[in-house]
């Protein structure tokens, strides 16, 4: 006998995959007001991996160096 998902509980499924998938991440610093992408220079001694959603909720404000998505 198999198992199979409500179509209740595969929605929530593929919503949580789609969110997931679309979860666009971004890096701050220990010390710093803005949030960069990975290569960013200024990343050299800290590096603190966020969701870009947190950044901003946090107040971080883009990077105009590495210019990460806003």
């Amino acid at each position: 006998m198999t198992a199979t998902a409500t179509p209740v509980q595969s929605t929530l499924l593929t919503e949580t995959r789609v969110s997931e998938a679309t979860t666009v991440y971004v890096y701050i610093t220990k010390t710093g007001h803005k949030y960069h992408r990975s290569t960013c220079r200024y990343l050299r001694y800290s590096k603190i991996r966020v969701t870009l959603r947190d950044a901003k909720r946090r107040g971080y404000t883009a990077c105009l160096v590495c210019r990460p998505p806003r």
